[in-house]
């Protein structure tokens, strides 16, 4: 049972990372185009100029969502957020939680 936790997780990385870097190349190719010809470049000059926006455009977004490396992952946060709504819910339904005993018997 472990070793599927882990290989789904590790699969759900892999995924993640191929889709950073996938719109990352998509960046690059708007960036490339849409620079390029809205400044009336060569195509050198688009490519440079492409180049060293992908970068800075990628670090203002993470800066402004305040998403760091190593941060949890979207799925990682939805996942929290199914299990507080799933305590609400058991606290609606009169279910106690371990966690909830052992702070009302200290």
């Amino acid at each position: 049972m472990a070793a599927k936790c882990d290989a789904l997780e590790r699969e759900m990385t892999m995924r993640s990372q191929l889709k950073s870097y996938s719109l990352g190349a998509c960046l690059f190719v708007f960036l490339f185009v849409v620079v390029g010809a809205g400044l009336h470049l060569n195509p050198m000059g688009a490519f440079v100029a492409a180049l060293s926006g992908t970068p800075l455009v990628i670090h203002v977004a993470n800066r402004w969502s305040r998403v760091r490396p190593g941060a949890a992952t979207r799925a990682e946060m939805q996942g929290a957020r199914r299990q507080e709504r799933f305590a609400v819910t058991e606290a609606e339904n009169g279910v106690e939680r371990s966690e909830d005993l052992v702070s009302r018997a200290s």
